[in-house]
């Protein structure tokens, strides 16, 4: 009795088939690479990046092994073992793996501090302000002068005063007091006292104990522009002694 079954090729067969789909592309691999490295793949090339002529064999190539598996699945038999086949590298695939590759190294780069510290430094105006005697007249003290090449931002980030070592505990009082301003001058006109802090109750000056000056508007420094320090006395104010630093920090 004839059966379908006995006319289906023995599992030899389809070993056999499937070395020759290997070496079909092993061929395609190595005529691919061919094509790339002597840049004919860009005479056409299909959606999915291969040459037209590969890519319509690797497909037919796929669809023979399809075959294969429904005929060998008909007969109740074990399909035989495939290696999926990579697809070729081509021209265009190595140019957008470059790409790709350029493209996180960019990002590794901007999220990566540097590793010399000297690599990213830090710009500081820094002044030594004058004894001021209670009640006085108001004491002005140039801290610098602004040019874009010599700092690495325009603006100002922060403002620390600090008095030295043996310097008088100055105590803070509610209306007897004295104001630190950190001013911006251009021109010889005031643009913005951007920098201000008043020594009221619970604000003291000790020895070698920074205090920060809070930036109110953090300013836009142009070249030419002077950085200065206001002490300014309240009432019956407060004395200050001589010494006390004040940084400005500009990113």
């Amino acid at each position: 009795m004839w059966r379908f079954k006995d006319r289906l090729p023995r599992q030899s067969h389809y070993k056999s088939a499937l070395a020759l789909d290997e070496e079909l592309a092993q061929q395609l691999l190595n005529r691919e690479d061919a094509e790339a490295d002597t840049d004919h793949d860009r005479a056409g090339i299909s959606p999915v990046g291969y040459s037209i002529d590969t890519y319509l064999l690797l497909s037919i190539i796929d669809a023979l092994m399809g075959v294969q598996a429904a005929i060998v699945a008909a007969a109740g038999a074990d399909p035989p073992h495939v290696t999926p086949m990579p697809r070729p590298e081509t021209a265009v695939d190595r140019v957008r793996e470059q790409r790709r590759t350029a493209s996180m190294q960019a990002l590794i780069d901007l999220f990566t501090p540097p590793s010399h510290p000297e690599e990213f430094p830090m710009s500081i105006f820094e002044a030594t302000l004058p004894a001021q005697a209670a009640g006085g007249a108001d004491a002005i003290t140039v801290a610098g002068v602004f040019e874009p090449q010599n700092f690495t931002g325009v603006t100002v980030s922060s403002v620390v005063v600090c008095p030295p070592a043996g310097y008088a505990t100055v105590t803070g009082a509610a209306t007897n007091n004295v104001t630190i301003t950190v001013r911006q001058i251009r021109g010889g006109s005031v643009v913005a006292a951007f920098a201000t802090l008043t020594l009221t109750t619970g604000v003291n000056l000790g020895a070698e104990i920074p205090l920060t000056v809070p930036v109110v508007v953090a300013p836009q420094l142009a070249s030419g522009d002077v950085v200065d320090i206001l002490l300014h006395q309240n009432g019956a104010g407060i004395a200050l002694g001589a010494g006390l630093t004040a940084q400005i920090t500009v990113s």
